[in-house]
């Protein structure tokens, strides 16, 4: 059982974030540079269900899927704003002001906005922040072999959102995180609508 929700928290928002929202509304950028985030953004989520899986991190798993349990939206956009930063992305490309037009139900837009939110709270907060190095730029590359090149960036990308995470983990466990994450967010876009 534990095993499905831990599935369902780092693929099920997530996926359709990546492919039917992002994907479509930066349809206007180089459409070479959007596939190579996309396949960047995929592995990052394929080899954080890979380190999860691992025996050695068995405790951070429990962490995931005990607090996915009572909130799988929160923790899977703590997973997608993770990937966002490591393949190259920041907070500024999570401004979608034209959800509308993507033919989307009320309920999936809430969703997915509230989705957003989370996202860029976590990074604007700092709680998701990834060291340079560690950061794959999508748009340098170009062949599959540049690509591969860049596996183990991902993979010590992976091992640091993880222990990063690690440090939530008491605060992630008893809810609070994700509540001052959702909060925070909810204000940054409160404001926004101020200015």
């Amino acid at each position: 059982m534990a095993s499905n929700g831990n599935n369902d928290i780092v693929a099920e928002v997530t996926t359709a974030f990546e492919q039917d929202v992002l994907e479509d509304h930066r349809s206007h950028l180089n459409r070479a540079e959007e596939q190579m985030f996309g396949k960047c953004s995929r592995r990052f989520h394929a080899m954080f269900r890979e380190a999860l899986d691992d025996p050695s991190h068995a405790d951070d798993k429990a962490l995931f899927v005990e607090h996915g349990t009572r909130n799988l939206s929160m923790v899977s956009s703590e997973v997608a704003a993770w990937s966002l930063i490591s393949s190259g992305k920041t907070a500024d490309h999570l401004e979608i002001e034209d959800l509308n037009e993507l033919g989307l139900s009320v309920a999936l837009e809430n969703e997915f906005t509230g989705f957003i939110r989370q996202m860029k709270s976590f990074i604007t907060n700092g709680d998701v922040s990834m060291p340079q190095d560690l950061i794959t730029d999508y748009k340098a590359i170009k062949t599959d072999e540049e690509f591969e090149a860049t596996a183990e960036t991902t993979r010590a990308a992976v091992e640091h959102a993880i222990a990063t995470s690690r440090t939530w983990g008491a605060s992630r466990a008893s809810g609070g995180r994700g509540d001052a994450a959702s909060g925070a967010s909810d204000g940054g876009a409160q404001e926004d609508k101020e200015e």
